[in-house]
């Protein structure tokens, strides 16, 4: 109930009051010891510090469920918290990294054949678009396809490098 009332708020872009809601929905999952609810809030919680401008302690959360999901391999979620990172390296300057992980999270989501959340969508959209703009035809092309053609495990191990 927590983590829904935290999506609302964030389709509502009260990010500051989903980070409430997430924060009580992962002491709750994190006591009920389900690893796929907690990797769920810990993302959500990503999102929303992402949004806030809070980049360590988006960082901290995404890297807590990608560690999560990673023992689970639980691919679907793989690809949400590297998307996560993306994001976070977008707003960092890192475009290039942004986009191979954007590239390495979109062969993986057509492999598994689902697709992102549209809201973040929207989010990874902006970092895609800046992305883009800052590097160019040439340079954007060849991260995505780097992205692509990259083992699932250097793409998470390319992720935990990136600090705020």
């Amino acid at each position: 109930m927590l983590n829904t009332l935290g999506e609302t708020t964030r389709y509502l872009n009260d990010y500051t009051e989903s980070r409430r809601y997430y924060e009580e929905a992962l002491i709750r999952a994190k006591r009920t010891k389900r690893p796929n609810l907690t990797s769920i809030v810990l993302s959500n919680l990503g999102y929303v510090n992402d949004k806030l401008g809070k980049y360590d302690d988006a960082l901290k959360y995404h890297k807590e469920c990608l560690s999560i999901v990673t023992n689970m391999k639980d691919k679907r979620m793989i690809a949400a918290a590297l998307d996560g990172f993306a994001g976070i390296a977008g707003k960092l300057g890192q475009h290039y990294r942004a986009c191979v992980l954007v590239g390495a999270t979109t062969k993986l989501r057509n492999i598994l054949g689902f697709i992102k959340d549209p809201v973040d969508a929207l989010l990874l959209a902006n970092t895609i678009n800046s992305a883009h703009e800052v590097l160019g035809e040439k340079a954007f092309a060849e991260a995505l396809a780097q992205g692509e053609n990259m083992e699932l495990e250097d793409v998470i191990a390319l992720a935990l490098e990136l600090n705020a």
